[in-house]
């Protein structure tokens, strides 16, 4: 049986903060903000690439690590921007090797998308948040940069096409055309579009296939 732990009261440190070991909590611990956005204390690993607005993938150890091709049985977040709530002291270089951050997984955030996807994350707030829900989709090529710039899809109707789509993330209600602008660069790996989204826990998930009809 596993021992219950008591909720954590206080944290050393602030969502923007980068972390060495020894961590100042236990890897999983969440945490909320002022404004009610949820995160979780998680560990780069050895990736050396994670910066602000990636989505990563949240493995069972709570190692992230860019969403791409290969694993898509995972919980996902986003590293959180915090330089656009006017967090002087936020995260706006590449993490190193070993650190640990908080990954968002509820609230409002935002996301790289890639600009050459079905939409651009400009098309998802005007024409596509009008005719239909766009959802996000993991990248469909290892080649994908930034990596983790995940791919905005209107289609999304059950077809003989399997499509992995990312379930609980979606284009925030209040979205505006200033956040469909272009991402920080605050790395090689850091370029690209963004959309404003609103997270509720996401994961992957499979589009299951299904027989045409007539």
């Amino acid at each position: 049986m596993g021992t219950l732990a008591g909720q954590v009261h206080s944290f050393g440190g602030n969502t923007s903060d980068l972390y060495t070991t020894p961590f100042p909590h236990a890897l999983g611990t969440r945490a909320r903000d002022a404004n009610g956005n949820e995160y979780v204390l998680c560990t780069v690993g050895a990736a050396t690439t994670l910066a602000p607005e990636m989505c990563v993938q949240i493995g069972s150890d709570f190692t992230i690590a860019a969403v791409g091709t290969n694993n898509r049985r995972a919980s996902v977040g986003v590293i959180a921007d915090l330089t656009k709530a006017g967090l002087t002291s936020a995260l706006t270089t590449a993490t190193s090797s070993g650190q640990a951050c908080w990954v968002q997984i509820y609230g409002r955030a935002f996301v790289q998308c890639s600009t050459g996807a079905d939409s651009s994350p400009s098309d998802a707030i005007t024409t596509a948040q009008t005719t239909g829900q766009p959802h996000f989709r993991p990248p469909t090529s290892g080649a994908t940069t930034p990596p983790g710039a995940l791919l905005i899809t209107t289609d999304c109707a059950l077809t003989t096409v399997m499509r992995w789509l990312i379930e609980g993330m979606w284009v925030a209600t209040d979205v505006t055309i200033d956040d469909a602008s272009a991402v920080c660069n605050v790395s090689p790996t850091h370029t690209g579009g963004r959309a404003a989204v609103w997270l509720n826990y996401p994961y992957i998930e499979p589009r299951f296939t299904v027989p045409s009809v007539t």
